[in-house]
């Protein structure tokens, strides 16, 4: 292994914690944007509040994808790195 280089265990480990945390914050937003619906009656604030949402939507979607590509990862083989014989 190279100096410097973070195990592939531990970048997914890693990746999947910063997805968790940022999954914590889109939750935040996305509960507050459905309760601003309920209460804003302005209508520019009403498209504010969606664009936010749809954002936030966005960002929840791009989140398990993230996760998802982490799991896939972890459970596959491990790739040669480099220092061990290949069988090719």
């Amino acid at each position: 292994m190279e100096t410097g280089k973070m195990p592939e265990q531990d970048m997914l480990g890693m990746v999947t914690t910063i997805a968790h945390e940022l999954n914590n914050v889109l939750a935040v937003i996305t509960t507050h944007c459905r309760f601003l619906r309920e209460c804003v009656h302005d209508p520019q604030l009403k498209e504010d509040v969606e664009q936010i949402m749809g954002a936030a939507v966005a960002g929840e979607d791009l989140v398990k994808r993230i996760r998802d590509l982490a799991a896939r990862r972890s459970a596959a083989p491990p790739a040669p790195d480099g220092d061990e014989p290949s069988c090719h």
